[in-house]
């Protein structure tokens, strides 16, 4: 009977830098356009217009997009087209977005999330008005 390999895991926080990967972004002929920038949790990003949120933040060397809500492991790009739901982010206050299907737009604000979110964030522009009677509309 032959032994089946071993599965190695390694656990990251996700903010560990990958070698190399935005000199290879940014030096494949096939990535060549007007460049967008973005922030992602915070950190401001440069893109290439075309890009998907998720290429763009693997090609910064960040790897965790969400987290788990009950355990709190990372979660980061699996499956890159749109069939699993472990690169979801909240993009311009608009949850559950999928980062692998979402093209770059400049001045976008992608934030990190932990499990599903069940409801839209108020993004600080779009705050509502209230009425003259001083109830919300």
């Amino acid at each position: 009977m032959t032994e089946r390999p071993r599965r190695i895991e390694r656990r990251t926080s996700g903010d560990e830098p990958m070698t190399n990967v935005n000199e290879f972004a940014h030096d494949n002929p096939g990535l060549s356009g007007p460049s967008v920038r973005l922030t992602f949790d915070g950190s401001e990003l440069q893109a290439v217009a075309g890009q998907t949120v998720a290429a763009a933040v693997l090609a910064a060397g960040r790897r965790v997009l969400r987290f788990t809500s009950r355990r709190g492991e990372p979660r980061g790009l699996f499956c890159g087209m749109g069939v699993c739901f472990d690169c979801l982010v909240c993009v311009n206050g608009r949850p559950n977005l999928r980062a692998c299907q979402a093209p770059v737009v400049e001045g976008m604000r992608v934030e990190s999330t932990v499990g599903v979110s069940l409801r839209e964030t108020k993004a600080p522009h779009a705050e509502r008005e209230d009425d003259d009677e001083g109830e919300p509309a």
